[in-house]
């Protein structure tokens, strides 16, 4: 995988075999039933109350929630990561909801 591809979210039956993905993931093969996900969780590095975040820097995320505009984007962070507020750059696409260790923020 690299961060210029875009991410995939892929069928998997618990009984099939998972193939060796990247950062030592366990992955369905390439060749699964690519599926529209309802869901994407998404790990922050900061972010507001208004639903701006702070990822990696790559847009990696940011290209999946375009391509699954009816999926929710939920972050995923520790509270100490909040910040009193973000400026998005046009290209920023917002969260729905944060899930952080002690509450459960929606903008």
């Amino acid at each position: 995988m690299r961060r210029d591809q875009p991410m995939r979210f892929l069928a998997w039956a618990t009984e099939a075999a998972l193939i060796a993905g990247p950062f030592g993931l366990h992955q369905p093969p390439a060749d699964a039933a690519a599926l529209a996900p309802d869901i994407i969780l998404t790990p922050l590095v900061g972010f507001d109350r208004h639903g701006n975040r702070i990822g990696q820097g790559a847009g990696y995320y940011d290209r999946a929630f375009l391509a699954h505009p009816d999926a929710w984007r939920i972050g995923i962070a520790l509270a100490i990561q909040e910040v009193d507020a973000l400026t998005p750059d046009a290209w920023d696409v917002p969260l729905h909801a944060i899930a952080t260790d002690k509450d459960w923020i929606t903008p």
